[in-house]
């Protein structure tokens, strides 16, 4: 899953605080897909990239498992790996961050950060403006 849009944030709210995040246009975030009907949550059992690899839409990303199967999942978009959201042998629910790519360079500490307090309180908005 990824978001376009030509000004892209992330709104957190969490209680009564709340937290923006802008995403520059040039982040694409990959997030854990849902491979089954039943899937809750996804293992990460290889990487086939780093952080800092070239990644060509297409190009096998990750090999995830599932309840039932292991399936290759392959990058939608071209990029470089700036951040890797699941270690391998490591699960994660649906929707939450896999990983980011960019053009390289990018800053994606706030962006991880806000996905984090995303998944504590389970609520997110995407302001566009």
């Amino acid at each position: 899953m990824e978001w376009r849009a030509k000004k892209k944030f992330v709104k957190v709210e969490a209680k009564k605080e709340t937290v923006e995040v802008k995403i520059p246009d040039t982040v694409q975030i990959v997030r854990m897909p849902k491979l089954s009907d039943t899937m809750t949550e996804g293992t990460v059992a290889k990487w086939h990239k780093k952080v800092g690899d070239k990644v060509k839409s297409g190009e096998l990303l990750a090999d995830i498992q599932t309840d039932k199967a292991t399936m290759e999942f392959e990058s939608f978009q071209d990029g470089v790996l700036l951040h890797i959201g699941v270690q391998e042998g490591k699960g994660a629910p649906v929707d939450s961050i896999l990983a980011i790519l960019g053009k390289g360079g990018e800053d994606v500490a706030a962006i991880v950060a806000a996905d984090a307090t995303l998944f504590k309180v389970r609520k997110l908005k995407v302001a566009k403006s």
